[in-house]
């Protein structure tokens, strides 16, 4: 196991796994078919009549090293150990990685390069487009109860100012405590309809299961 103390020493597992992937994008490349054949590599070259490059095994080796520090950052093969600290001390917290497990880890994942930035970089934007959605579905409920609270407290006002001009003589106690009566009824009214109107946001919400794809 070694020991992850300094910034330093995670730039080196990278580096350990961006090599390793890189090796297992020169196994995708050998694996290759061309020419009825296997086992051969492409030189990189200028494509006729474009400008454009093929760039051939450097762009498997590219390719594999990127995607094993790609995987590396999504699964890290980091374990956390917790060691008991002398009488009357805090325990102290380690990391550590498993060289043994990194090196496989990182040759298959580079092994397979393309498949799996395709597959991460889409699970990656399914799941913003799902917090997204869901940022946008808490949105829309709060301002549906931001709705329904000011318009709740605007009837007492407005029921004292109505009682206060149509009836002048009427008690201040009397006319404070119709108008809460009131808002009161338009809350309990309008919460059945805020219930509603939340499960028709629900119902509209975007879902997504990362499973699908």
């Amino acid at each position: 196991m070694i020991q992850l103390v300094h910034n330093i020493d995670y730039v080196y597992m990278l580096l350990i796994g961006a090599g390793i992937g890189a090796i297992g994008g020169l196994g995708a490349e050998l694996l290759l078919k061309r020419a009825g054949i296997t086992g051969t590599i492409a030189i990189p070259r200028r494509l006729q009549g474009t400008n454009l490059i093929d760039a051939g095994l450097p762009a498997s080796l590219i390719v594999g090293a990127i995607a094993a520090v790609a995987a590396l950052y999504l699964f890290p093969p980091i374990v956390e150990k917790v060691a008991s600290g002398a009488s009357g001390s805090l325990p102290t917290t380690t990391n550590e990685y498993d060289l043994a497990k990194l090196v496989p880890f990182s040759l298959i994942v580079g092994s397979a390069g393309p498949a799996f930035l395709a597959t991460a970089q889409s699970r990656l934007m399914s799941a913003i487009n799902a917090q997204k959605a869901g940022t946008l579905v808490d949105t829309g409920k709060n301002q549906v109860d931001q709705i329904a609270a000011s318009a709740t407290a605007a009837v007492t006002g407005a029921v004292q100012q109505a009682v206060s001009q149509h009836m002048p003589e009427a008690d201040a106690k009397v006319v404070q405590e119709v108008a809460e009566t009131a808002s009161a009824s338009l809350g309990a009214a309008l919460e059945p309809q805020v219930q509603v109107a939340h499960e028709q946001i629900d119902a509209i919400a975007p879902t997504h299961d990362p499973g699908d794809e």
